[in-house]
């Protein structure tokens, strides 16, 4: 991050003497191959009247270089408390994650008899469809249907209530979005990793309903009364899921398609750890209300994103697996998003970046797959919690087809 930095810092320097504006192209730069610590006495080039670091081995060279990329690319500053990276070694990272909170009881009682893999589960109500999705569609994709789609629906309907009621403005935004509210929101490595583009076109598909409520801000100077803006968002989210877990074959868990219900925070830089807590509490007691028990993990410093200044996972309990497993993430990004997309409040003391914070409320078939297990009978049906029920037209139990 240092040579980065202080590359760029060089960079700018010459563009700034060159006169010239965006986009920030420079067309002679350093290209050099180590870097002393700062504080060391510097040398100076007088035909670019830069002053550099104490290089050894310079070399001048012919190069473009995008600064408004190399900004994107460096990495935010963390929050202070965050879990943290415990060594480097031979063999890559190894990093430890910071167990919070458990909430609620292991359903330890409901493994006296057996839990079959969700999509059997599902396969007694005739509720998933992945022959047909595979002609379709290909492999990631899936039909719900009857009962299970039903309670898919209801799951997010629940949800969306759940939020209004804590105060939040609920919100359909655009599917797709154009290139800069893209790399305003995310780095180019989860850029990658992510998102579809619209072959022809200056479009994505959105990952996450995040992705187009925080680019709603773009180029905006809000008043500083009307802060904090709560949010909560339902779209369908696109993810290619490119990496090594790749797609599921049989079941829902991974796939390129689902549902979410999201809640978005813009919000003074001062206040935005208080939010940070309260949207993370508020996934949990979505889920306690399901009778599905949850953890929360913090996630160490190697683990973060490049734009992340805390994040942690909400994690269920699986009595399939007796282990947890993530449902839904809480991030706190500081100003990074607000500075890459010019989102802006106005104060007393004149203008300044918004901190902005995002959580998953409820994604539809890891929360489906949650609920299943943990309200799983042993004849195969499937309680309906009390929460749900108005959702579910008053059932109280859903009985397989077979």
């Amino acid at each position: 991050v240092y040579r980065r930095g202080i590359f760029l810092q060089m960079c700018e320097q010459i563009h700034s003497n060159a006169g010239g504006d965006a986009p920030q192209v420079v067309r002679q730069a350093v290209i050099h191959r180590d870097l002393q610590p700062p504080g060391t006495p510097g040398v100076v080039r007088r035909d670019a009247g830069v002053r550099i670091g104490k290089i050894r081995g310079l070399h001048w060279l012919p190069v473009q270089v995008d600064l408004r990329r190399m900004r994107l690319q460096l990495p935010k500053g963390q929050q202070e408390g965050a879990g943290y990276l415990l060594r480097r070694g031979a063999h890559g990272c190894q990093r430890r994650r910071v167990h919070l909170t458990q909430h609620g009881p292991q359903q330890t009682a409901r493994t006296e008899y057996e839990i079959p893999y969700h999509a059997d589960i599902i396969a007694r109500f005739n509720g998933l469809d992945k022959e047909a999705s595979g002609r379709t569609s290909g492999n990631g994709f899936y039909y719900l249907m009857g009962d299970i789609a039903r309670l898919s629906s209801a799951m997010l309907s629940y949800a969306r209530d759940f939020m209004i009621d804590k105060g939040f403005t609920y919100c359909i935004p655009p599917f797709m979005i154009r290139s800069d509210v893209v790399t305003g929101v995310m780095s180019f490595d989860e850029m990658d990793a992510m998102m579809y583009k619209i072959e022809g076109e200056d479009l994505y598909l959105i990952g996450t309903s995040e992705h187009s409520m925080i680019g709603k801000f773009k180029d905006q100077i809000v008043k500083e009364e009307e802060l904090p803006i709560t949010m909560t968002s339902y779209s369908p989210c696109f993810r290619k899921e490119v990496g090594a877990h790749g797609i599921e074959e049989r079941g829902i868990y991974r796939v390129h398609q689902f549902e979410k219900q999201e809640m978005v925070v813009l919000c003074k830089p001062e206040e935005a750890m208080e939010w940070y807590d309260k949207m993370w509490s508020y996934t949990v007691e979505l889920f306690r209300s399901l009778d599905i028990p949850v953890r929360t993990l913090e996630c160490c410093s190697g683990d973060l994103a490049d734009l992340k200044v805390k994040s942690c996972d909400v994690e269920a309990w699986s009595p399939r697996q007796q282990k947890y497993f993530e449902v839904g993430s809480c991030s706190t990004l500081g100003d990074a998003q607000a500075r890459r997309l010019g989102i802006r409040a106005k104060g007393e003391n004149g203008n300044y970046y918004v901190s902005t914070l995002n959580n998953t409320v409820l994604a539809s078939t890891r929360a489906v797959i949650a609920f299943i297990e943990n309200n799983y009978n042993e004849d195969g049906s499937i309680n309906i919690p009390e929460a749900l029920r108005p959702y579910m037209g008053g059932k109280d139990i859903i009985i397989p087809k077979k």
